[in-house]
């Protein structure tokens, strides 16, 4: 398994505001198993994953996490190689939605411990859905490391170019292809060791094959988003746009709803007017009185007490 640490969008940019976690599946169970494995893999919640680490010291377990999960299944040889990015903000929601809990130091999951994490929920997983494909999975392969790599991103927004590329196609992009003499085309790529751009002759059958693997089956999603970022969880998405001092993402209704000026101005609220003290009466006359001066306290003569 490689989660191509070359291809991380660069996490140098100012601000660290995300982290983007890597994890892939290991050759011994990858192949002949797409469509399980691809269940396997994805419909596991990453929250799933990133609990039993929690952030860090200083970041309370509790928080509320947000994260976009995109799935890759090609290699730049266009070869079945699935792993799944996932782009988690740095930080989380308290449990009562009243403060953001920041991530300090770069640092939000030890990847050595998430990676026997992984790799023990992905098999108890495929033994209880799959146990016949389970028993054709090599013993070897649970005993190694599976690995999950996580660095900081930024402020997310090359990560988010990064893996958009991933969304709008699937496999490549539209491009043109030498065929040669013998019938074979020439695919070119990129090597990811030494940087410079090669080329593949492939059979067309074999281009073909090597294409069609990478089709989702109907209904299934490439990016899924949980937490605070699921579009159910919205409220909780603004809340956390405002504790950031963001604006919040409104629809058309909600922002004429709330730009919307009253027709009429509300009536101002009648309060009951208060009557003034009457003043006191006279006991005998039953005429006011009225005040016209004070006495000053005085001091009384305290008795001498016994020594």
């Amino acid at each position: 398994m490689n989660p191509h640490p070359g291809r991380v969008p660069d996490s140098n940019a100012a601000g660290h505001a995300a982290n983007q976690i890597a994890s892939g599946t290991p050759a011994g169970v990858r192949w002949n198993f797409h469509a399980p494995i691809r269940g396997c893999r994805c419909a596991q919640p990453p929250a799933t994953l990133c609990h039993p680490f929690g952030m860090n010291r200083t970041l309370d377990r509790s928080a509320q996490l947000g994260m976009l999960g995109v799935l890759h299944t090609w290699s730049r040889t266009l070869i079945f190689h699935p792993h799944i990015h996932y782009l988690i903000p740095g930080g989380g929601l308290s449990p009562d939605g009243r403060c953001w809990k920041p991530t300090p130091h770069k640092f939000l999951l030890p990847v050595k411990p998430l990676g026997a994490h992984v790799r023990t929920l992905f098999k108890e997983r495929l033994l209880r859905e799959h146990p016949d494909l389970f028993l054709q999975v090599p013993a070897k392969v649970w005993k190694r490391h599976w690995n999950v790599d996580s660095r900081p991103a930024g402020s997310g927004e090359n990560a988010l170019r990064y893996l958009s590329r991933y969304v709008f196609k699937t496999a490549t992009s539209n491009r043109l292809m030498q065929r040669l003499a013998d019938g074979r085309v020439l695919w070119p790529y990129r090597d990811s060791a030494t940087g410079r751009s090669t080329v593949i002759a492939l059979q067309p059958l074999e281009w073909m094959s090597r294409f069609l693997q990478h089709t989702l089956p109907k209904g299934f999603a490439r990016v899924r988003t949980f937490g605070w970022l699921h579009p159910a969880a919205k409220v909780r998405a603004n809340r956390v746009r405002a504790l950031l001092d963001q604006k919040p993402l409104l629809t058309p209704a909600e922002q004429q709803a709330w730009l919307a000026a009253p027709e009429s101005d509300p009536a101002p609220l009648q309060t009951p007017a208060v009557k003034p003290c009457a003043s006191p009466l006279c006991p005998r006359c039953q005429g006011p009185l009225f005040k016209v001066g004070s006495f000053p306290r005085l001091a009384l003569p305290q008795p001498n007490r016994p020594p």
